[in-house]
């Protein structure tokens, strides 16, 4: 019983907080390399079709 009173009050609070944070930069980050790699890939379809276009 003493040790669950002490655990309790020598243990951070906030264990939760700090992995949604990373959670949050993490999905961040991914949401903006996949819309560079969309607009990437859109750029090479329309290269592509050009580069097709111009052959005799």
């Amino acid at each position: 019983m003493f040790l669950q009173i002490w655990v309790s009050q020598y243990r951070p609070c906030d264990l939760t907080a700090a992995p949604q944070a990373d959670l949050a930069r993490e999905n961040e980050r991914l949401r903006r390399e996949n819309r560079i790699l969309k607009e990437e890939r859109e750029i090479l379809k329309k290269a592509t079709q050009f580069f097709a276009s111009q052959r005799p």
